[in-house]
């Protein structure tokens, strides 16, 4: 049955440089070179953009390579523009969607004869929308959350019909579905018209991506940032709305008043943004400056070095399709206090301090559970290193992506058997 999986494409366009897309963009790199070891007479072929193709050279091997999509999508790039000009005399809720129907039918016109020509076996779309689908190519879509249903306020307009649309297109048209947690999943299940034998759950398989060792080097990084080893909580999180900062600034603040003799720190790393400032401000109002540590977007390195240096990871999101960061920290022997909501309940189980992340006092009464309570905190760092381990291994991730695509490429051959045997007997009846 492997044999029958030549040739796959993986569409990368959606890849930005740094950490812009968040933990799927780790996920996806290291799956692709999970999958190109697992199957090494399958070619990989990397759809790319201008903005990443240099950048995703670390990928290729004598089964994976990259194509240049931006250079096939100039061709009617000046019959789009003036396409795309046209909705403008329209009212802003249809512009949005006569924008997105005009780009997706010239993207779609330039790509399918190419990954026909291609003779691709398998659409892969690591970043949930089918851009380039073929109609006669099955594809399968990972589906990360569904954050816009829940949390419209998080996004503009035009984001959220985008993000309606490549769910929608995904659920539509998809072979096989993927979601990074069963919270996904049920969600999916329940929002999409994608049948529950199609929805399936693979879990986030990076534990170990992070060396349990650290060297001085990595230390001294933390040295520089005005921090000591063991004094400080570490929120993980790019500034995204969702991920809550400025209620957990509220609450450090709240648990700093009450315990003045406290050394402890807070320390928020991302990107650099008008939110970033935001809480700068904010924390400079409320007199936390000196508590509160900004640091800049960082490198793996750099991750690996303030992660084994903080007392714990502290994770107040309000939505979490899987949360990566906590799966890491548990690894490292780090205790976890976190939200009780979404997946993160799914995927720390009984090894993490819970809190409601809509009340600071449940984050105050964590923050003081881990700063007075050394056994218990001692147990759930046992719980959670052997609770780690099941999401340790990418190769096993990447077994069970493979024989997801097994399926697909199966399943959409007895459609097409279905279809011309349909097809067949009508012609007979002439």
């Amino acid at each position: 049955m492997d044999k029958k999986l030549r040739r796959i494409a993986i569409d990368l366009t959606p890849i930005l440089p740094g950490g812009e897309n968040g933990g799927a963009k780790l996920m996806t790199l290291e799956l692709i070179r999970n999958l190109s070891r697992l199957a090494p007479e399958c070619e990989f072929l990397l759809l790319t953009m201008g903005q990443n193709h240099e950048e995703l050279a670390c990928l290729d091997t004598h089964n994976v390579r990259r194509l240049l999509i931006q250079s096939i999508l100039k061709k009617d790039s000046r019959i789009r523009r003036n396409w795309c000009l046209m909705p403008s005399i329209f009212p802003v809720p249809i512009r949005i969607r006569m924008k997105y129907f005009i780009s997706l039918i010239f993207r779609k016109l330039s790509t399918e004869s190419l990954l026909r020509q291609l003779n691709v076996d398998l659409l892969f779309c690591p970043f949930t929308a089918p851009f380039y689908a073929c109609p006669e190519i099955p594809f399968v879509s990972v589906i990360y959350d569904l954050q816009h249903k829940t949390y419209p306020q998080f996004f503009s307009p035009e984001e959220c019909v985008h993000r309606e649309k490549n769910f929608s297109n995904a659920c539509l048209g998809a072979e096989r579905i993927i979601c990074i947690s069963d919270y996904v999943r049920s969600t999916v299940i329940n929002n999409g018209q994608s049948s529950a034998e199609h929805v399936h759950t693979v879990y986030i398989r990076l534990a170990s991506r992070i060396q349990k060792q650290v060297n001085s080097k990595k230390q001294q990084w933390i040295r520089d940032l005005g921090l000591e080893l063991g004094t400080f909580l570490l929120f993980p999180a790019n500034m995204w709305p969702h991920k809550n900062h400025q209620m957990l600034l509220t609450a450090f603040g709240m648990y700093l008043a009450r315990n003045r003799k406290t050394n402890l720190k807070l320390v928020f790393t991302g990107s650099s943004c008008p939110w970033m400032e935001y809480l700068k401000n904010a924390a400079k109002r409320m007199s936390l400056s000196q508590h509160v540590v900004f640091a800049k977007y960082l490198t793996n390195e750099e991750f690996e070095g303030i992660i084994h240096g903080c007392k714990a990871v502290i994770f107040p999101s309000l939505y979490e399709g899987f949360g990566m960061p906590v799966i890491e920290a548990m690894a490292l022997g780090k205790p976890i206090l976190c939200s009780n909501i979404t997946s993160l309940p799914e995927i720390a189980k009984e090894a993490a301090l819970y809190f409601d992340p809509k009340r600071p006092q449940t984050i105050v009464d964590a923050i003081k559970t881990l700063e007075t309570k050394e056994t218990l905190i001692k147990q759930l760092v046992k719980q959670g290193q052997q609770h780690a381990a099941q999401f340790s291994d990418a190769m096993r991730m990447a077994h069970e992506y493979w024989e997801i695509f097994q399926k697909a490429i199966i399943s959409k051959r007895n459609i097409k058997r279905v279809f011309l045997k349909k097809r067949n007997c009508q012609n007979s009846d002439f």
